[in-house]
């Protein structure tokens, strides 16, 4: 019951009144929600809804990523407890203490910052809490080390074929290691003095 009819002479004041206490009921129901544990909105809202949306490899290194890294420093935190300061907090001291490699900080801020800002469109949150956090400059690269052509030479005297002649091909058109795990099939033209290469996708 809003009030009596003396309280409330024409309908619009009373709808007034009833919206008015209807919006602080819906505010108090998403509290409540939003002290979700970090650990349950996880497993059971991000995971299930939004990982297999993503690509094989980036799901396979997001639950890497959330187990071992996110899971046991926020497991049993609530949603809404998690603030930019604790998040900051996190990423620097994986660089600082335990030595992480600026790249992986920066994938473990940018992960925080997917979680959260799902939390925000589901209404969990109000705000992203890995917003605007702040990583230490990026250390410059070391030169890229080439093999020599006495190493080279080594390396293919050590080697058997096939993978004396799969080595020396990488070598002479620059491939990259990666490339050798795709090779599917190697054909040998003696005729033309010619190899052929065919990689399996």
């Amino acid at each position: 019951m809003v009030g009596t009819l003396a309280d409330f002479p024409t309908r619009r004041e009373a709808r007034a009144l009833f919206e008015s206490r209807l919006h602080s009921l819906n505010d108090a129901l998403q509290k409540v929600q939003s002290s979700i544990l970090f650990r349950d909105f996880i497993s059971s809202q991000w995971e299930p809804a939004i990982l297999p949306t993503l690509k094989f490899a980036t799901q396979r290194n997001y639950r890497h990523l959330v187990k071992r890294r996110l899971l046991p420093i926020f497991r049993d935190r609530p949603l809404c407890d998690i603030r930019r300061q604790h998040v900051q907090a996190f990423v620097t001291d994986k660089m600082a203490r335990e030595q992480f490699t600026w790249k992986t900080s920066l994938h473990l801020r940018n992960l925080l910052s997917k979680i959260s800002s799902t939390a925000v469109a589901w209404e969990y949150l109000q705000e992203n809490p890995a917003s605007g956090v702040k990583l230490p400059q990026r250390p410059l690269r070391e030169p890229s080390a080439f093999l020599t052509r006495s190493e080279v030479a080594c390396l293919l005297n050590a080697l058997e074929d096939p993978e004396r002649t799969l080595s020396a091909a990488c070598i002479l058109h620059a491939q990259r290691q990666s490339s050798l795990i795709t090779v599917g099939m190697i054909s040998v033209g003696l005729t033309r003095r010619c190899l052929a290469i065919w990689a399996s996708h």
